[in-house]
């Protein structure tokens, strides 16, 4: 191979690598920004985040402890790439194993436990459809009466994923964005161009797991 020739392919890959490494670090500075809108309306914000990954914001929110978290969804068939923000409550709850509600399942949900869960209980008809309402007993010791309502509200806005309760507490997944369509297309990369954690959407959420939580107890 002539001197030129491997000239020309070191510095290809030189720039290949210098792309890649700066793609990575706009990436990386985009995700760490999620959270900047919603950090006040916590006590003691803690924020992790490993190089690239989407970070971890801990908190107390209203003296009662959150985490929030985001995650990529790359599985959908014939959809394009989704991701999810996981807010999840620590608190002790009265039931006994897992409750779970999830809307418009796929069956392709690697976050929820919905697969697992043998028991198909009575859905409210005031929630919305399609539906899923289900637990790995009988005796799971959760009332849905009281919050029927509050889960239909909840669950009416189609962002809402997910909602599960267990005894350490509740969980709630939402669609924060979904890939830009064009650059996914073309390139198959999963960018998502919203990634801004609306801090008033936020409130009104985590409000709405803590007026559940204190129901339920």
């Amino acid at each position: 191979m002539q001197l030129p020739h491997v000239i020309f392919i070191i510095a290809s890959v030189a720039l290949l690598v210098f792309i890649w490494q700066r793609d990575r670090r706009r990436t990386s500075r985009q995700r760490a920004r999620m959270f900047d809108l919603c950090l006040p309306l916590f006590e003691q914000p803690q924020f992790t985040q490993r190089s690239s990954d989407f970070p971890v914001l801990k908190g107390r929110y209203r003296a009662e402890q959150f985490t929030l978290e985001a995650f990529p969804d790359t599985l959908g068939y014939r959809k394009f790439p989704t991701l999810w923000m996981q807010v999840t409550l620590a608190a002790t709850l009265p039931i006994n194993g897992t409750v779970d509600i999830l809307a418009r399942a796929q069956n392709i949900e690697f976050f929820s436990p919905a697969s697992e869960l043998d028991i198909a209980l009575p859905i409210p008809a005031s929630w919305p459809q399609p539906i899923q309402f289900r637990a790995n007993t009988d005796n799971h010791g959760l009332d849905i009466a009281p919050i029927e309502t509050n889960v239909a509200t909840l669950f009416a806005d189609n962002r809402i994923k997910e909602l599960l309760f267990t005894a350490r507490g509740l969980r709630v997944i939402y669609q924060l964005s979904q890939a830009e369509k064009s650059r996914y297309l073309v390139f198959r990369m999963a960018e998502f161009e919203e990634m801004m954690v609306n801090a008033e959407f936020l409130r009104e959420l985590l409000d709405a797991l803590l007026n559940m939580r204190n129901t339920i107890v």
